[in-house]
């Protein structure tokens, strides 16, 4: 409880640092940097800086990690372990004005955990990772950082920006996710453009990638295996949907640079329709393939908005280097060596006023995992369910969220609650994929002015279970809370 009572004596102290950025944040939810204001042109160098916008926000959120009886009752903490994690950051953006059409960003992020866990157990850390630098505390003991994620130089003309540097990125697989402490955000250089008729088009080459919890960019798709360095997984690309078989010194040694190209169209022609098509490619390593639909539909007084999302995985050779699964348990699958992969999800929302009612779908190919360790999730927005991660091969998912505008709220002007609950079944002949589960999860948002807070648990349902190859997959069972506080301006 000591860690409780230090976070909530901390964040009623606290006022806030980065912020014009978000507007409803916490009540829509988003996983997106974005600014409810920009800077204009101006004509003057003079004014190029003076016109330009500064965005602060000041953010603390706190995290418990309670694992189910099973681990209770046995005591086995050689991989799992209950925990609680605070986190304390804030964020200085600012925004230049343009002046002919050139303007530039640069943005700092700053972040420090403290909780029960220590350097020497560190590695049981879960969601809240994302307060700290796990490879940092490592080497150097250091449980805070600062860095620099957005550093672009920008320029705008008529119809479109292209963007040069550090900056956030956001397709169906490309996210800046910036829901936790620190964004996830890309370096290279991208076009955002509005020429074609109703079409937004995204082209870009990304080069380096900078996840949540490092102080570092490092590679987009490469896990780091250096053997003279005991720390080295938590170096490079970590993500829980990084493919562990894709060694960094792998791919050196076959002169692979993951790079990745991606185009994206999203188009509005048709009424009420939105149909968005997107394209990923990384060189000598797989390609992938998303199209998109939605509509919406009025029905007397209620909304009927269906939507469905197809992908397609084409593999490139990254199966031939690690393997058709992401943690290298190849048995179970039909063809080890490849890692081409698709799934469809369907959706439904009806909405009714303050109620919104979501049914959703998800099923994944018998054959290879999908690859995504970018932070846009394959099944972001239909079926995954806080923190889940159900693109393995051969899973099938069901979803259903109720949610509801509370209005106000006690001292809040504004409120909302969402409750959703996930069915996830796995493929039970597979060591390498988790077990059957059910999830619960609560959100309720509420916002005063420019200060907003966000509440969660979640409760994971499961078995162990035995697969064919004697394998048992432990039980999934837990609980988890997490609070955050967040201060614009």
């Amino acid at each position: 409880m000591k860690i409780i009572h230090l976070w909530l004596l901390i964040s009623s102290l606290t006022v806030s640092l980065v912020a014009k950025e978000k507007g409803d944040w916490a009540l829509n939810c988003s996983m997106k940097i974005h600014y409810n204001e920009t800077p204009e042109s101006v004509g003057h160098w003079r004014d190029w800086i003076e016109e330009g916008h500064l965005y602060a926000r000041l953010r603390s959120h706190f995290f418990a990690y309670l694992w189910g009886d099973e681990l209770k009752k046995n005591g086995d903490y050689t991989s799992r372990k209950s925990h609680y994690q605070l986190g304390l950051g804030a964020n200085l953006i600012y925004r230049s004005a343009y002046l002919h059409g050139f303007g530039f960003e640069l943005g700092f992020f700053g972040t420090y955990g403290v909780g029960t866990l220590t350097r020497d157990t560190i590695r049981f850390e879960k969601s809240g990772k994302d307060t700290l630098s796990r490879y940092d505390l490592l080497t150097k003991g250091k449980r805070g950082f600062v860095v620099p994620a957005l550093a672009s130089l920008r320029y705008r003309y008529a119809r479109g920006e292209i963007v040069f540097g550090r900056q956030a990125v956001n397709t169906v697989l490309l996210k800046a996710n910036d829901s936790k402490m620190v964004p996830n955000t890309f370096e290279g250089v991208t076009l955002q453009d509005h020429s074609l008729p109703s079409t937004l088009l995204k082209v870009g080459y990304l080069y380096k990638q900078k996840l949540r919890d490092h102080s570092r960019f490092h590679h987009l798709l490469a896990f780091g295996d250096d053997p003279s360095d005991p720390y080295s997984a938590y170096s490079q690309n970590d993500d829980a949907a990084m493919h562990r078989g894709l060694g960094l010194s792998i791919l050196r040694a076959r002169g692979i640079d993951d790079r990745l190209y991606f185009l994206s169209l999203k188009n509005h022609s048709l009424p009420d329709t939105v149909i968005k098509a997107e394209w990923y490619y990384l060189p000598r390593l797989l390609s992938t393939f998303v199209v998109e639909g939605s509509a919406h539909y009025a029905l007397g007084e209620w909304r009927l908005l269906p939507a469905f999302r197809l992908l397609y995985q084409f593999d490139k050779g990254a199966g031939a280097i690690g393997g058709a699964n992401l943690k290298k348990d190849v048995r179970g699958y039909s063809d080890p060596k490849r890692i081409d992969a698709s799934m469809a999800a369907l959706r439904l929302d009806l909405v009714h006023g303050d109620w919104k009612f979501r049914l959703a779908y998800s099923a994944v190919a018998d054959k290879g995992d999908i690859v995504a360790p970018w932070r846009g999730f394959p099944t972001g927005g239909y079926t995954r369910v806080m923190g889940q991660y159900n693109w393995y091969a051969a899973t099938k998912t069901w979803a259903a969220q109720a949610e509801y505008a509370l209005g106000s709220l006690g001292i809040f002007d504004r409120s909302k609650c969402i409750v959703r609950y996930g069915i996830q079944n796995y493929d039970d002949t597979k060591p390498g994929v988790p077990v059957d589960s059910d999830i619960l999860n609560i959100d309720l948002f509420a916002k005063r002015g420019d200060f907003y807070t966000r509440l969660r648990w979640g409760r994971l349902f499961g078995t162990k279970h035995t697969t064919p190859y004697g394998t048992t997959k432990a039980d999934p069972r837990y609980n988890e809370i997490r609070w955050e506080f967040d201060y614009l301006f």
